[in-house]
């Protein structure tokens, strides 16, 4: 044979059994992988049927080609083709967070995630509602339907006065007592103090003067006797020796007649004290007077002594405590 000569197949010859079979195996797999062109001469892509939305018209398809063998040799691996339109994955979940810094943490290690409650908000004054505000506290002393102290009474009766009721202070007793005994129409007139004390009674409390033995008015008469010259006098004496004080003159009536002119009579009785102690140079503005009419007896009885005793005026002084 020519050396020149060349045989067809020696080279497949060279390349061995096992060469050549992977050789096959490459060619078929190209084979299966290469593109589909249709009969108009445009690439087809086989789309997935998941991938189609449900609101378009399914397109008609060709039916796919015959896959070729596949050697036992050859392996194929395909990756995992993600739609995009396709959002039906559920999303990972979000990363825990870690406590804050000043969570306390309990001996397992966990967050206490017990919240303590907010602190009060103090209400709005303005928006609160007004509460009912509470009754003043009741007096610790006796007092009138006016709601002033019950003036203490001093009584003047021949050689005696009685003096009783309620004073601010132990020095305010003593001092009623001094000038109760330099006022007195008979000298050494003895004391009999029944005053208790109570450092709430104010010091402008009332002191209230009776005279037992002073001349009275005659009946339904307001006229001012001679007579009633020694004990006016002595009033006038205390104002004008004190003159910060001020008096209420109040006329009595007895209980005979009619109500309303015993209350007329009586208002007329302590206007004409007035008007005898403005006479004799008190100012007026310390003056007042009130009538009671038959309201306030001294005594019950009907006979002639004890009628004319109601027909008399009395005096009430404000400020003869205070130094």
């Amino acid at each position: 044979m020519n050396d020149n000569h060349v045989e067809p197949f020696r080279p497949l010859r060279m390349l061995g059994v096992g060469t050549i079979a992977v050789l096959c195996g490459l060619a078929v797999a190209f084979l299966v992988a290469r593109p589909q062109f249709g009969d108009d001469g445009n690439l087809r892509v086989a789309v997935p049927t998941s991938s189609r939305t449900s609101n378009t018209e399914p397109a008609a398809t060709e039916p796919p080609p015959a896959a070729a063998p596949v050697s036992s040799t050859t392996v194929v691996i395909e990756a995992p083709v993600t739609d995009p339109a396709d959002q039906s994955a559920e999303p990972a979940p979000p990363a825990p967070v870690d406590a804050p810094p000043d969570t306390p943490v309990d001996d397992a290690g966990s967050a206490d995630t017990t919240t303590s409650s907010p602190p009060p908000v103090a209400a709005d004054p303005a928006s609160a509602t007004p509460s009912t505000p509470a009754a003043p506290a009741a007096p610790s002393y006796p007092t009138l339907e006016n709601g002033t102290p019950v003036p203490i009474v001093v009584i003047f009766d021949g050689e005696t006065i009685a003096i009783s009721g309620t004073a601010p202070s132990q020095a305010a007793s003593d001092r009623l007592e001094t000038l109760a005994i330099a006022n007195s129409a008979v000298p050494n007139a003895s004391v009999a103090n029944f005053l208790t004390i109570n450092p709430d009674v104010p010091i402008s409390v009332g002191v209230r003067v009776i005279e037992m033995q002073s001349p009275r008015f005659g009946e339904s008469s307001s006229e001012i006797v001679p007579s009633h010259a020694d004990q006016l006098s002595r009033a006038v004496a205390v104002m004008n020796a004190l003159p910060n004080i001020s008096c209420v003159v109040i006329g009595h009536a007895d209980q005979r007649g009619d109500p309303d002119a015993n209350y007329e009579i009586s208002a007329d009785r302590a206007q004409s004290v007035i008007d005898y102690m403005a006479s004799q140079g008190i100012e007026p503005a310390r003056l007042s007077s009130r009538a009671v009419g038959a309201s306030d007896l001294l005594t019950l009885n009907n006979d002639a002594v004890a009628l004319e005793l109601n027909r008399r005026t009395e005096f009430i002084f404000y400020g003869l405590l205070v130094e």
